[in-house]
């Protein structure tokens, strides 16, 4: 039985393509509103009034620049948890990197990866799943295992 702290990790891993393509739209987005700002939205208010019209652009910076202060924030957040998990395959072997980007980043069945690498699948198994575990000690701060141990020994704690 998977404990909630591998879960947490294989759902991180398999956020992580989509969190890398989600930082490369917010940096696209955030240069485009750099180089449009506010040119072309004068362009569709037909007004007779100019308080009214200064009043729509300026009500429109204020959204823009809040939009931008929002898609930074969000760019943040995002690039650390791709740095957190980057640097978490660092501490793994060539293998465990190589199952657990095929597994997660590219969606191979665990009998695709298997058969490319020439391993049985339990063995890949067994690699990939202490990978996942050692993933999970770098974000987390501990293993897995060590959660499941810890959730026992509360079970059973006299009261």
């Amino acid at each position: 039985m998977k404990s909630e702290l591998y879960k947490q990790t294989e759902r991180r891993l398999y956020d992580y393509p989509f969190l890398v393509k989600r930082i490369e739209m917010i940096k696209k987005r955030l240069e485009e509103l750099e180089m449009n700002s506010l040119k072309g939205y004068h362009t569709y208010l037909l007004s007779d009034e100019q308080s009214r019209f200064e009043d729509f652009i300026a009500a429109e910076a204020s959204n823009i620049s809040d939009f931008r202060i929002l898609l930074q924030q969000e760019l943040k957040e995002k690039e650390n948890i791709v740095f957190e998990i980057e640097k978490a395959l660092e501490c793994l072997t060539e293998l465990e990197r190589q199952i657990v980007i095929m597994r997660y980043f590219k969606m191979l069945r665990m009998s695709e990866i298997s058969d490319e690498l020439g391993y049985s699948r339990e063995y890949s198994s067994r690699v990939r799943k202490r990978a996942v575990n050692k993933i999970g000690m770098v974000l987390w701060g501990v293993t897995s295992e060590e959660m499941e141990k810890k959730r026992k020994e509360i079970k059973n704690f006299p009261i």
